[in-house]
This record gives structure tokens, sequence and C-alpha cells, in this order.
């Protein structure tokens, strides 16, 4: 069940990563830079502040829903959603009430970026359901439905069904000759709209299917009967791990509207897309990694445990510097013939992006490695060295250069967060994880993969 789950999981990053890439080939193409820009500023936006409106709970439910499900407490488990929606749809309404008023401010004075303010409401109302939709996806993660959570996640969770659903609305779009700004935004809102119906419905059936109370409720599951003010206490503070996260990841588009043009987060936007491409073999292959660190660390096998992960991280290094060569040698070309002749000046911001998604891929999977032995609390610390890093590299190069200072100061970030990563392993753990390239370990690790791949196939096919 978990390695099927990390499947889904590593498949549906794989596959929303490919959409969103067509989705930015096809919007780059279709609106002017100026528009594109725009467009950036407001799903990065969106991305950040879908966390803000759940204020921890989709953290609380991932960490309460699966004792319950297993206790068969079905009462319990129907509470628990009920109570944590009820603060999700509160918290976000009142969200969106105040970045309604203020609004009109933070896009002319702040970010800069004042053409967004007449579409301000379908912003807002597509905020509103990319929260609940973000909330729907993580119960079902909390239930160990990986596949469900896959399936309805929205722009932050990596969503099949948004990023497929989005590419192919606003492709048809396209090809009508209809596809403006405004109408694609509205289009976005309508698909969430539909995956937050349609996962209402799906958590509706899943909780009748779950086995009658078992008596002991109570008992067995304290935190269910906890009120909504204990929720909000319990859920604070990974709601502010996940912010600085989103901050760390996501806030790009806002930095580059305040230090430089709509055109400037239009380049910006296509460089960042681009170079995520280079973390694709990464995906594919950590998908395996975390039930196998868990596995080993539970063991105390730590030798073998600094092999895999170092061996998995060389394996992904390989396919991550082939794409960087071919994107220095024809990064311009590609990026005027995919996105359009104008999109070609971006080429300096792709390499120096790709540099920071470099070290990324070589510094090996600290991401994972923390989280799976236990030592979560670290991740806070680095991912804030990483945020702070970021930031006042990107405002102090930013004010000078512009784009290009910011995307300096995104490479800057990636360095400092992956070397902190590096060394919390190190010190906590006694193992390096960084890139191994040599050859007999790499084909370890392949023949690792092609082993889990074979028993991830056949459990699938037992559940067929």
């Amino acid at each position: 069940m978990l390695f099927s789950g990390a499947l889904w999981s590593g498949a549906g990053k794989l596959l929303s990563m490919a959409s969103q890439l067509l989705l930015t080939v096809v919007l780059a193409r279709a609106l002017p830079p100026s528009e594109y820009g725009l467009f950036f500023v407001a799903i990065s936006s969106i991305m950040i502040l879908a966390s803000v409106g759940t204020v921890g709970m989709d953290q609380v439910i991932v960490r309460f829903a699966a004792p319950l499900a297993s206790a068969g407490a079905r009462s319990a488990m129907r509470r628990l959603a009920i109570r944590c929606l009820t603060v999700v749809l509160a918290a976000t309404t009142a969200v969106c009430i105040s970045l309604f008023l203020l609004l009109p401010w933070l896009l002319g004075v702040v970010i800069n970026a004042p053409g967004l303010i007449e579409y301000q409401l379908v912003v807002l109302a597509w905020l509103f359901s990319a929260t609940v939709q973000r909330f729907l996806a993580e119960t079902f993660r909390g239930m160990h439905d990986i596949r469900m959570a896959t399936l309805l996640g929205g722009v932050r969770n990596n969503g099949i069904s948004n990023a497929v659903g989005a590419t192919l609305v606003i492709t048809v779009l396209w090809f009508s000759g209809l596809l403006s700004l405004e109408t694609a935004l509205l289009r976005l809102l309508l698909v969430s709209v539909a995956i937050v119906f349609a996962g209402f419905v799906a958590l509706r059936r899943r909780l009748r299917e779950l086995p009658d109370d078992v008596g002991g409720e109570g008992e067995q599951v304290p935190h269910a009967l906890l009120p909504v003010g204990g929720l909000v206490r319990e859920g604070w503070p990974l709601w502010t791990a996940i912010m600085i996260a989103a901050l760390y990841t996501q806030s790009g588009a806002w930095l580059v509207s305040a230090f430089d043009s709509d055109d400037g987060v239009a380049l910006f936007g296509v460089a960042q897309r681009l170079a995520l491409v280079l973390i694709a073999p990464a995906l594919v292959i950590n998908a395996v990694l975390p039930p196998v660190v868990a596995t080993l660390h539970a063991s105390g096998n730590m030798p073998k445990l600094e092999r895999t992960v170092r061996s998995l991280a060389g394996l992904s290094l390989l396919p991550c510097a082939a794409l960087v060569v071919v994107l220095l040698i024809c990064g311009k070309t590609l990026l005027g013939q995919l996105f359009g002749d104008f999109y070609s000046s971006a080429f300096t911001l792709l390499m120096v992006l790709c540099v920071g998604q470099l070290i990324n891929v070589a510094a090996g999977a600290w991401q994972i490695v923390l989280p799976m032995t236990g030592r979560r609390h670290f991740m806070l610390g680095t991912v804030l060295a990483a945020l702070f890093a970021q930031a006042t590299a990107s405002v102090a190069l930013g004010s000078y250069l512009g784009v290009l200072g910011v995307a300096i100061g995104f490479s800057v970030g990636q360095l400092v967060g992956n070397l902190v990563g590096v060394v919390l392993v190190r010190r906590s753990l006694g193992i390096w994880i960084f890139a191994s390239v040599d050859v007999a370990v790499i084909k370890e690790a392949v023949t690792m993969i092609r082993a889990r791949l074979g028993r991830g196939r056949a459990k699938l096919a037992e559940g067929v």
C-alpha cells in the first residue's frame, strides 16, 4: 500500500508538471507577455494563499484521520472532517474578505500588478475554491487514499485532475480563438469548482464505506473530541511550516513584479517552469525512496541507507546534468520555438535557475530523509534559512538587476537550503546524502528501482 501510494504520488507530480508546462506553452503563445505576467502573478498568489485559509487543518486531518479510519470510528471521522472543514470555510471567507478590501492597494502599490485589479473577484473565488480543494485532497491523504488525494489535489498539491483539466480547457479555448486572460482565469475557477464538487461526493461515499463504530470511540481516538479551538492549536505550527515552504517556492512572481515589469514576470515564469523539468527524473526515482528510508532507518542499517540515498541521487543527477547541457546548447532556440520569439530573452534567467535545480538534485533527498527518520523539526529550520537567504538576495539584487537579480536570489536560496539540509542529515544521522556517481553504486540503484517497480506492479495487479 505504501509503495503503490508513493507511485501514485510520484506519477501525479510528473503528470502535473508536464500538464503545467503545456499550459505555460499555450498561455505564453496565446497571451501578450504582459498578460501572461499577470497570469503568473495570479496563479503564484493562489499557490501561496491557498495554504493560508486552511489554518493547518489540511495537516491536522492528515495526522488524525488514519487512526480514526482504522479504528472504525465512522462518526468520529465525520465529526473531525466537519469541524476541520468549518474552520477552513470560516478562515478562507475571512481571508477573501480581507483581500477584497486590500487587493487594490496590494496589487497597485506593493506587488506592482495593477492590471489584476479588474479580475480580483474571479481570483478571490478561485482562491476560495482552491483552498477547499486542497483540504479535500488532504483528507483523503489522511485516510491513506493516495490515489484520490492525487486525483483531487489542486495547484499546490499536484492534482492530476486539476492539471489535466485546466490544460485541456485552456487548449480548447486557444484553438477556438477565445482565449484571453479573463477567460483563462474564469475557466480555471470552473475546473476547480467541478473538482471540489466531485471531492465532496467522493468523501461522502468514502465516509459511508467506513466500518460501523466499534465503541470506546472517545478513548481510542480522543483527538476526535477536540473542539474547534483545540484543532486550531494543533494546526497552527504545521500551518506555519507549510506557509514558509509555500513562500520559499512560489514567491518569485511577487518579487519580480515588485522590481520589474509585467514582461519581466512573464520571462521569469516561463524560465522557472522550464527549469522545473530538470527535477522530473528525481521525482520519478525518489518515488521509491520514502518506504526504503523508513525501513532501513528502523532496522538501523545506516551504511546501506547512505549508499541507497546517494546512489539514487546520482542516478537522478545524470539525466539532470544532461538536460542542463542540452538547454545550454539550444535553450535559447527552444524557448523561442516553444513559447514565442519574445521568450528567447529568458535564456539567461533559465540558466541561472537551472544552476539552482542542479544543486537541488546533487544535494540528495534530505527533504525525504529528515521527515522519514523522525526529524521533521529540522525541516522548518532548513526552509527558514533558505527562505531568508533567498529573500535577502532577491531583494538586494532585484533592486539593481530586476528579474535577473531575483533569479540569482532563488538559486542562492537553493544553495543555502541544500547545504543546511545536507549538514543536518550528517550531524543527526551520521551519513552523507549528496549524489554519488560511482558506477557500481548507480547500478545497485537501478536494480533496486526495477525490483521495487516489479513488486509495485504486482500489488496493483492483485488489487485489480
